[in-house]
């Protein structure tokens, strides 16, 4: 509905990029039930922090402060979602092998162990047609989320720091 969208998340990039964010996106709502969150970014397992299991060990040790506009989060959703493209010549691209689901939690994981971090701008909205090209809960789409968990984990396991909690949870969130 905004149509300034784009242009704000340029800007957003440019002026927090000093800041190590370098990539962005927005609040996702579900486009049937627009005043209904899909997600607000995704932090993993922010629960975890008080029995010392952090998951994105770098996004602890990030201290900076910014705007109450934005909010720091582990990765952006990929149905929108705005990347500095420096990042891709010093990690390179999203991985294909996932085909959908998962790819940018993994290249998000990756961004931040080279101090590349990811927010999203708390005051945009866009609407999302989820599952328009899977059906939830259809063979094919638990397929390639069981598939690429364990391709995620196999992958990143020098990320996660306990893969058995990442298990249950990334299962629970796709089959809830």
């Amino acid at each position: 509905e905004d149509k300034n969208i784009i242009s704000t998340l340029v800007n957003d990039l440019i002026k927090l990029k000093e800041k190590g964010i370098n990539i962005i996106g927005t609040n996702v709502n579900y486009f049937s039930q627009k005043d209904k969150s899909h997600n607000t970014g995704w932090i993993m397992f922010p629960k975890s922090v008080k029995k010392g299991k952090v998951y994105n060990e770098f996004r602890r040790n990030y201290n900076l402060k910014i705007s109450n506009n934005y909010k720091i989060v582990d990765f952006v959703s990929e149905c929108f979602i705005l990347i500095d493209s420096s990042i891709f010549d010093k990690i390179g691209l999203l991985d294909e092998n996932f085909f959908i689901y998962g790819e940018e939690t993994e290249f998000s994981l990756r961004a931040w162990s080279c101090g590349y971090g990811s927010a999203i701008n708390k005051d945009l909205t866009i609407y999302h047609k989820v599952a328009a090209t899977n059906k939830v809960g259809s063979p094919f789409s638990l397929y390639l989320k069981t598939r690429n968990v364990y391709y995620l984990l196999r992958k990143s396991k020098k990320l996660i720091q306990d893969i058995n909690y990442f298990k249950c949870m990334y299962f629970y969130d796709f089959i809830k």
